[in-house]
């Protein structure tokens, strides 16, 4: 069973961005906190209220940023440009394995 679709965001002119289309998804805070408790890397995080709706953030600085609020049931994940080819290869894995742990049925 598929739990994520992923598509580059054809908005992004570098193809920097990715948008993942969660199946069945928990809601925000249900899983941010699932993102935060399972991953060891150390985030800035940060949130911000667009138009009432609360944007949450987690950066690892110089290599990717994801945000978890902007449309129900999607995530962003973008590279930093300053992240090299191989490092975005990995990071992105990285974060496909983790979101596929946190949707995974327990």
């Amino acid at each position: 069973m598929e739990l994520f679709e992923v598509a580059p965001d054809k908005r992004c002119q570098r193809g920097l961005t990715f948008r993942y289309y969660l199946k069945e998804p928990p809601d925000d805070e249900a899983m941010l906190e699932a993102f935060d408790e399972r991953s060891s890397l150390p985030m800035i995080t940060g949130q911000e209220n667009w138009a009432g709706q609360m944007i949450h953030r987690r950066i690892l600085q110089f290599r990717f940023e994801v945000r978890f609020g902007e449309r129900a049931g999607e995530i962003t994940f973008r590279h930093r440009a300053t992240a090299q080819q191989e490092q975005r290869t990995s990071d992105r894995a990285w974060f496909e394995a983790l979101l596929t742990e946190i949707l995974a049925p327990s």
